[in-house]
């Protein structure tokens, strides 16, 4: 399951908790994008690695329905390659329509292909979540020489075609997002949903796990900062591990939030987080109509348009937000999301 999508039907706050953080990725995501004011530096560090970890995440809980609905490994990982290739080709379409954002659905399409199959292997594992936390481990250790080593590749070979060029800009050699820095962010996702099936993120356990997160992500940047590390999609050590930590704090928090102050009578309610949780279930819906509503913006407004005005910022985001949560009262599955589902669909007329 992607960044941007969501498992069917939460059934429990603890998947309310990952919705409510995909509403945070989306609305950090259109702070970053159209934000005037410096205040959106912090969203240049949390949204795409937020994305990525969630994306880790929703794979571990999806395989675990799955293997309770009975589907096969084999079937979790097509479903999850056709969703994937879904991802990278709506984020082509998107990329095209509006060329001052640079997309990262075509990243987090890869990355949900990648980590399906790498999924269901950590669940045959005895410590699914400590497995997974070394595999990101020893990404985290070598991902910067092979980000380094790609783009020297790329560089030597200027006749690549255009796809094997993005290709290898996606996987490894991208400015903004690379695979391979992302598979850290979704297998620390996967040790996450590992922690929060066994009832992790509640009470003074999930404040202090959001504690140690605020100080490594600290430690890591402000360290960096002194070996000329920690800039916002460096690929670097010290950007990594700040990423890391400050991407599963959030979530962490989300989490806490969502059941410490979720409607106390209603477990399929978040109470007064609805629109963002909403928006969480819908964030490839509401990432298309981003971008959507910006290209709208910049064509009735003529060539001058500017996207970093408060305007713009308070207009996405009452737009978006707003669409999502009134989508969302009607019990329909997102437009966009639908399109995710089809293999499953098929398979229930079949």
């Amino acid at each position: 399951m992607s960044a941007v999508t969501t498992p069917a039907r939460p059934r429990s706050r603890r998947l309310l908790g990952l919705d409510l953080a995909r509403g945070l990725a989306v609305c950090t995501m259109i702070l970053a994008h159209t934000s005037p004011w410096p205040i959106d530096l912090p969203a240049e560090y949390l949204t795409a690695p937020l994305f990525a970890t969630l994306v880790g995440a929703s794979l571990h809980l999806a395989w675990s329905a799955a293997q309770a609905r009975g589907t096969s490994g084999l079937a979790f990982v097509a479903d999850n390659g056709f969703r994937g290739a879904c991802l990278v080709a709506i984020g082509e379409v998107l990329q095209s329509a509006y060329q001052f954002i640079d997309v990262v659905l075509q990243t987090l399409g890869l990355l949900t292909i990648v980590l399906a199959p790498v999924v269901v292997l950590l669940g045959r594992a005895p410590r699914p979540g400590r497995a997974a936390l070394a595999g990101a481990s020893a990404l985290w250790l070598i991902s910067p020489f092979v980000m380094e080593a790609s783009r020297h590749w790329l560089a030597e070979h200027p006749t690549l075609d255009p796809l094997g060029r993005a290709i290898g800009l996606w996987l490894a050699a991208g400015v903004h997002y690379r695979v391979v820095s992302f598979a850290i962010f979704g297998l620390v996702g996967v040790a996450l949903a590992v922690w929060f099936a066994r009832g992790g993120a509640r009470g003074r356990d999930g404040l202090r796990a959001v504690g140690v997160c605020a100080l490594v992500t600290v430690g890591a940047y402000g360290g960096g900062r002194l070996i000329d590390q920690g800039q916002p999609y460096a690929g670097d050590h010290a950007e990594l591990l700040g990423s890391t930590a400050f991407a599963a704090g959030a979530t962490i928090g989300c989490v806490w939030l969502l059941a410490r102050f979720g409607d106390a009578h209603r477990t399929d309610r978040p109470g007064v987080l609805a629109p963002l949780v909403a928006t969480g279930q819908l964030a490839l819906t509401a990432y298309s109509l981003q971008i959507v509503l910006l290209r709208v913006l910049q064509e009735v407004t003529g060539p001058g348009f500017d996207d970093d005005r408060p305007w713009v910022l308070g207009l996405t985001l009452a737009v978006v937000v707003g669409c999502c949560w009134a989508w969302r009262r009607t019990g329909l599955t997102g437009p966009m999301e639908v399109l995710l589902r089809a293999p499953r669909l098929l398979r229930r007329e079949a």
